[in-house]
């Protein structure tokens, strides 16, 4: 089941371009929000993210999604 708390952690990631920054914004840790854009992404079947050492980015079906 998509919970509501999953998507504001992606719109935040995407936002931000960062797992960081999205914590910071929603004051939680960055492992909540990596564990809640995994849920989500888990339970939609998909990778909404490309992941790299240096950024975060929407893949096209994040960007479509966001």
């Amino acid at each position: 089941m998509i919970q509501i708390t999953d998507m504001v952690a992606f719109v935040a990631v995407v936002e931000t371009a960062s797992f960081t920054e999205a914590a910071r914004r929603l004051t939680t840790t960055k492992s909540v929000i990596s564990r809640r854009v995994s849920d989500l992404e888990r339970e939609l079947g998909a990778s909404l993210l490309d992941r790299s050492a240096r950024s975060v980015r929407a893949t096209e079906v994040g960007a479509v999604y966001y």
